[in-house]
This record gives structure tokens, sequence and C-alpha cells, in this order.
């Protein structure tokens, strides 16, 4: 039988392999513009501090190594899915900081093509990123959690220098903080032209 895996759901996980010389001056940096810069993302529910709209990190030479990293990652998934006749448009990318008990509901960066995620510091229990498959409502009493042609979402365990690269359109949510100490991650936009 040959099986067609259409409108395929890809998310790519890299590690860095720079983070631990990183993260302390990017963790400074994080917390800097925490208390020096206004709070951004204004149509979100949840109270988590970002600097989306407020403070573009790519334009902040403390995150250069970094955000070239990134690209580069970006890149490469864009040769894996078939987009290596696209060129990047804009990127832009921005802090989160979740402290105890924030979270982020469900949502997607419609009209950009690849977001992604960078994790900073994540102490245990700081909150899953959960995916949620693209047919919601999938084959009713056919879920088997080790299937993924099943899944109905997805979560991955945050680890500290790991990258999610991801398209976009894919719903997505933070689960809630539970640890004492702050969750702090890089997000970042690509539009492709």
């Amino acid at each position: 039988m040959e099986v067609l895996e259409l409108f395929p759901t890809v998310v790519a996980k890299e590690i860095n392999p720079k983070h631990t010389l990183i993260k302390k001056n990017i963790i400074e940096e994080c917390l800097f513009l925490k208390n020096s810069n206004i709070k951004g993302g204004s149509n979100w529910i949840a109270d988590t501090y970002n600097t989306c709209g407020t403070h573009d990190i790519n334009d902040n030479k403390k995150f250069k190594i970094l955000n070239d990293w990134v690209l580069d990652q970006i890149k490469k998934y864009m040769l894996t899915i078939g987009l290596a006749n696209k060129k990047i448009n804009s990127f832009q990318g921005w802090v989160n900081i979740y402290k105890k008990n924030n979270y982020q509901e469900t949502h997607d960066h419609n009209g950009n093509d690849i977001s992604v995620i960078y994790y900073v510091q994540t102490p245990k229990n700081s909150g899953n990123v959960r995916f949620y498959s693209p047919e919601p409502n999938g084959v009713k009493n056919c879920f088997d959690s080790t299937n993924p042609y099943t899944f109905k979402n997805y979560f991955i365990e945050p680890k500290e220098g790991q990258l999610l690269i991801f398209k976009s359109n894919l719903k997505h949510s933070v689960d809630q903080n539970k640890s004492n100490k702050a969750r702090i991650s890089l997000a970042y936009n690509v539009r492709l032209k």
C-alpha cells in the first residue's frame, strides 16, 4: 500500500552547541530589556512579558552571534522542506519572559512564513510548547498517543539551547510555568519572497 503524507506538519529541532558560552550574556540582556523596555504584544490575553513590536532583537548587537546561528538553521530548514528557491524578505525577533503561572494562549504567526522558538533558560516544569494538529477534528475515537498519524496535539519539553522551527500557520501554545524561576525564550518570524 502506498501512503501519501499530505499536508505534513514539519517541526525541526536543533541544539545550539555554543549555548553554554552565550547563555549568561543573553539572560542578562533579556532581563535588562524587561526592566528598560515596555511590554509588547498588546493583543495577548496572557500576561507574559515580551518585546514583540517594542524591541527587535535582530537590531541588538548583544544577540548577533545567536541571531546569525538561528538564521543559518532557518536556511537549513528551508532547504529541507523544499524552499531553496525562496529568499528571506524580513527577519524579526523578540524576547519572552514567563514568570511563575505565566502561559501563552493558542495562536499562530499568521502573516509570516516561518517561525522559531529558542530556549534560553528553562527550569523544570516551566511550560511545554504544545503544537496542534492542522486537522483538529481528526477521526473520532482513533487517538493513539504512540501514533503520530492520530495526534490532536503534541508537546515538546523545552531544553536550554534548543531551537524549534515550524511553519508560521501552525497553531501552538505554551503551558503554564509552574516553576519559581523565569522561563526565557526568544521568538523569531520570517517572511519569504
